[in-house]
């Protein structure tokens, strides 16, 4: 299987370069056919886009035509300060439209390159916003809520009205490629192996935990990067995710402040407050509060099989909750016009927990007697965490060519704190004694990370680009794991169950990458390599376990444009997936009565080889987009079920399977009137594992979908209305499989001052019909587990916007992957 698997991807690799360099001879050709002017008789032409009150535009498209005969000549996008330059442009006269979705197309005509006029110089170009006018309501044209471009998704998030009050996971519901659960955890393409950035940079918690404690109120943008360059660390083999923070622009005192309310005592509230002093100056602050609870139930039952099979039925009714509260403070300071120095600062906590209880009924076959439990428990989980940024800039005077340099240092102490009571019970779950058996289990750690980054750009005269760099980050982790029994009125330590480790890793790297133009093609080519030194001391095994390993990652990006409405793109890249230090940690960590957790000291990374084609094809104000991908995973780090002695269940991890993932993605976005948008995206992957675990062959195979409708609606009041339904299907995992889920939520926004003053209504799993669903089996067992949470869940949030808050899009920080961002083609 590994091998036609393979050979499938040399003969797919091979169909896409001979597409893309056939398309490039025939439809590449300038018109007329024949080869590119002489060096010498070509020109350049610039220019600034911004929106007519007074912002710079970035994305916006711009074609160059021929005069005579309005052929396409070339095209661009603009950058984060609205700048687009054409390079070798053959003399000859032309005209050049402008254009971006929600604005009026602008035409620019009588551009005459000639020897006595190479190089033109536009200045400032403004666009204006379309408006129509809906029965005497004026109603300003809406952005798609998803963008697509070369690299990666644009989620616009002020577009998703039904997740506002809510954090980032909920606007990732909505979104193509992204798949959450009742919980909360998130999966890109399938995978939760995923990278968290902040504006560029790494996040202080991991995947769905740190994407929990973003309010959607604060974001304006969430990039989704499936195959980032060698740029950017490879860690994560499903990809990046990138959230884009607001902050102030303009002169003076900018921000924003919002509150929201929900079911079940959910409560969310953020101050964002900027202040520009001077054209050197710039101050940003920013609290955040939240606090999130919901419901949830679900059965469990357990069979395990021997000479006496026994039966373990579990019946669940607990509440969850998530709270926390940080503070930001920063300085932004422009020395000079070409370099600047920003230090910031965030402190704050985040907390996860929550308890209730669970019905447990033992038997056996053969066997008479049953076993009736009711078990209590309470689970608080929190971490105290600070962190300190500084970045430099540096600005020569060739245009793009810089000198990045940041370095930031963060700590955590983390506390969890987990106690369980249980209780004897009779068949009618009537308590037979108030003196229950308890115990509980406590884990201290702190986390100490320092990071450093250096990042170089070089721009060449015939188009071409240099990047080049140095990352290094250090992490220090020390544990400490008790597990306690309460007798004779105190705690009692048991002594089996206590457990000290310390981990520590250093990661250094080096990347370059060169992008350029060849006969018609774009590409980038990247390199990145990493040195590891990784040790884990295990102090009450008294062992150690380190690793020192060198990786290379290499990275391929290509792009074809057609047409200003065609534009086809592929790309490849290499990830890995570092084992956590719980992975790793041989020791027996207590769950419950019936399972403990152990790690594997033996456990190797996974890699991932993901390559990706997609065709994008505009029609109008519509446009469609097509995707496909394949991801071949070695050393596929896997949470496995042992069944040990007696009823006890031992999970660990294992580097047991391959994985291969290969899929097909369908997005279109058409307004069908100037009230109505309309979404719809669909995907189909055929997944599949080989391996095997504890000598039973696991090896399987699933086809997997997901459709996804959303539909925004603009009334004559001004009010948006947006509805949206998605629906999950079924899969396999490493030992079972997990059903499909449909979820349905809702949205009603209103602006009121001018649109300073906003109030929003949401209505999130409106069918009551968001679940989870598995079984999984192995060598003498077989599981089956069903959970679901409240639902609806009903949100209200209003928020008050000072002086036309928003994200200002740092250059140095937001990742762009396969090519200069004025290389990109709509």
């Amino acid at each position: 299987m590994l091998i036609a698997n393979e050979v499938f991807m040399r003969k797919y690799v091979l169909l896409i370069l001979a597409m893309m360099f056939m398309s490039s001879g025939i439809i590449g050709q300038r018109p007329g056919g024949g080869e590119g002017p002489p060096s010498g008789m070509v020109g350049r032409i610039q220019g600034r886009i911004f929106i007519t009150e007074g912002e710079p535009l970035e994305y916006a498209n711009v074609a160059l035509y021929r005069q005579k005969d309005s052929s396409l000549i070339t095209g661009t996008v603009t950058d984060e300060k609205g700048t687009f330059a054409l390079e070798k442009v053959p003399f000859g006269k032309y005209y050049l439209e402008l254009n971006f979705v929600g604005f009026r197309e602008r035409r620019i005509s009588d551009i005459e390159v000639n020897p006595e006029n190479r190089n033109h110089d536009l200045g400032r170009l403004n666009l204006e916003e379309t408006t129509e006018n809906i029965e005497s309501v004026e109603v300003t044209a809406q952005r798609p809520q998803v963008n697509y471009q070369v690299d990666k998704k644009v989620i616009d998030v002020d577009q998703d009205y039904s997740s506002q009050g809510q954090s980032a996971v909920e606007v990732l519901r909505n979104v193509p490629s992204i798949q959450v659960d009742i919980e909360g955890n998130v999966e890109l393409r399938g995978s939760s192996n995923f990278r968290v950035l902040v504006d560029g940079k790494p996040s202080l918690l991991d995947g769905s935990d740190a994407l929990q404690q973003i309010p959607a109120s604060k974001i304006d943008d969430i990039e989704i990067i499936t195959n980032p360059s060698a740029k950017y660390d490879p860690e994560g083999t499903a990809g990046i995710i990138n959230v884009l923070m607001k902050e102030g622009r303009r002169p003076g005192l900018n921000g924003m402040i919002d509150a929201s309310a929900g079911t079940n005592e959910a409560y969310n509230a953020s101050a964002n407050l900027n202040y520009r002093l001077s054209d050197k100056f710039n101050l940003i602050t920013s609290l955040n509060y939240r606090d999130f609870n919901f419901d949830m139930e679900g059965v469990s039952e357990r069979t395990n099989f021997g000479d006496t099979t026994t039966y373990i039925n579990q019946n669940m009714d607990n509440t969850m909750g998530r709270d926390g509260y940080s503070f930001e403070a920063g300085i932004e300071y422009s020395m000079t016009e070409s370099s600047s120095l920003t230090l910031s600062g965030r402190a704050g906590t985040f907390g996860f927990g929550g308890g209730g209880e669970t019905q447990i009924h033992t038997y056996t076959n053969p066997g008479s007697a049953s076993n009736y439990e009711i078990t209590s428990t309470d689970n608080d989980m929190s971490d105290d965490y600070y962190r300190v940024d500084l970045d430099y800039q540096n600005k020569f005077d060739e245009d793009g060519h810089q000198l990045d340099a940041s370095m930031y240092y963060s700590g955590s102490d983390h506390e969890n704190t987990d106690t369980r009571k249980e209780f004897r019970a009779d068949s009618d779950w009537d308590r037979i004694s108030d003196d229950p058996f308890m115990q509980r289990t406590r884990e201290t750690s702190t986390e100490d990370e320092l990071r450093v980054k250096l990042d170089y750009t070089k721009p060449f005269s015939n188009g071409s680009k240099l990047e080049a760099g140095y990352q290094g980050r250090y992490n220090q982790n020390d544990q400490h794991y008790v597990l306690q029994n309460y007798q004779n009125t105190q705690w009692v330590t048991d002594s089996d169950f206590t457990n000290d480790a310390d981990y520590s890793r250093w990661i250094q790297a080096l990347y370059a990458t060169y992008s350029g133009n060849l006969i018609g093609i774009e590409y980038q080519l990247g390199l990145r390599g990493e040195y590891t030194d990784r040790l884990l001391e295990q102090q009450t095994l008294n062992e150690s376990y380190g690793v020192n390993r060198f990786n290379i990652f290499p990275s391929v990006h290509l792009t074809k444009r057609f047409s200003r409405e065609e534009q086809l793109f592929a790309s490849y890249s290499k990830r890995i997936q570092r084992p956590r230090r719980w992975f790793i940690d041989p020791f027996k960590s207590y769950r419950d009565q019936y399972s403990v957790q152990m790690g594997n000291p033996a456990l190797e990374p996974e890699y991932t080889d993901s390559y990706e084609l997609g065709y994008k094809k505009t029609f109008g104000k519509s446009f469609a987009t097509l995707e496909t991908y394949h991801r071949r995973t070695h050393n596929g780090i896997t949470r496995i079920q042992e069944r040990g002695e007696g009823n006890i269940m031992i999970q660990t991890f294992d580097n047991i399977s391959q994985e291969f993932s290969t899929g097909v993605g369908l997005s279109v976005n058409t307004s069908l009137y100037k009230w109505w948008n309309l979404n719809l995206s669909g995907s189909f992957y055929e997944y599949s594992l080989e391996g095997e675990v504890i000598g039973e062959n696991i090896s399987r195979r699933s086809n997997n979908w997901s459709a996804r409708f959303n539909s925004n609606f603009t009334l004559p009041t001004g009010t948006r209305l947006q509805l949206m339904a998605r629906y999950n299907g079924p899969s396999v995992t490493a030992q079972g499989e997990r059903e499909g889920f449909l979820m349905t939520n809702m949205g009603l926004r209103h602006s009121f001052l001018n649109d300073k003053l906003t109030l929003n209504v949401s209505g999130r799993d409106l069918l009551q019909s968001m679940n989870r669903e598995m079984t999984s089996s192995g060598p003498g067992f077989e599981t089956y587990r069903f959970m679901e949470r409240e639902s609806p869940i009903i949100n209200f949030s209003v928020s008050y916007t000072i002086n036309n808050y928003e994200r200002q899009r740092q250059e140095e920080e937001a990742p762009v992957e396969s090519q200069d961002r004025q290389q990109q083609m709509f």
